[in-house]
Formats: C-alpha cells, structure tokens, sequence
C-alpha cells in the first residue's frame, strides 16, 4: 500500500492510477481481516469485547480525522506532495513494524500463568 501511495504521487497516467488504486485496495483487503484476527488471537476471552470497541473506536476516528488532515496537507504542500509524505510515512511505519518486536501476552501465556 505505500509503494502504490508513492505511485498516486509520480503518474498522471489515467491507467496507473487505477492500476494503483486496485493494488491499494487489495492491500487493505488483505489487511482489514488479519488485524481482526490478530487482535482476537492475542486477546483474552473476557476482553475481547473492550479491544473490539477500542479498534473500532479508531477506525471511526481515523474516517472522521483523515480527510481533515489530508485536506490540510493538501492546502499546506499541493496535491503531489500529499501523497508523497503519506507513502514515505506508510513506509517508514512498515520498517518500523517489521523490526521492532512487540511483546504480548497471548492466551496460552495468560493462562499458564492463572494456573
């Protein structure tokens, strides 16, 4: 998703654009149920709930605060540019994600340690 992010900012190509665009939209396809199934992996049953409203919660958040933001970054740097800074950033969180390890409590561990 940020290669095709950083590819909205280099065409004008009506093609490539949509050609980018189906490629973006695969990716968030392909993400939206591993993120639901990780989070219902990792958490316990009596939380499940809690972490469900929580994702949500920034989902709704992220529909309602995006177009706000993009809508400034447009006005502030040109419409290029906006796609170029939100690829780079995608980018470098991606880098970020694949090496640093995160550390949680997944359900075996949890109730090996109730037992």
């Amino acid at each position: 998703m940020a290669l095709s992010t950083i590819g909205f900012s280099m065409t004008q190509n009506a093609k490539l654009l949509f050609i980018l665009s189906l490629v973006s939209g695969v990716g968030d396809a392909l993400l939206l149920p591993a993120v639901n199934t990780t989070l219902d992996r990792l958490s316990v049953y009596h939380t499940k709930e809690r972490i469900s409203g929580v994702k949500i919660f920034a989902e709704s958040a992220g529909y309602f605060s995006g177009p706000l933001i993009a809508g400034l970054t447009t006005a502030l740097y040109g419409f290029s540019n906006t796609f170029l800074y939100l690829g780079s950033g995608l980018m470098v969180l991606t880098i970020i994600s694949l090496f640093v390890p995160l550390s949680f409590k997944t359900k075996q561990n949890y109730a090996k340690k109730t037992t």
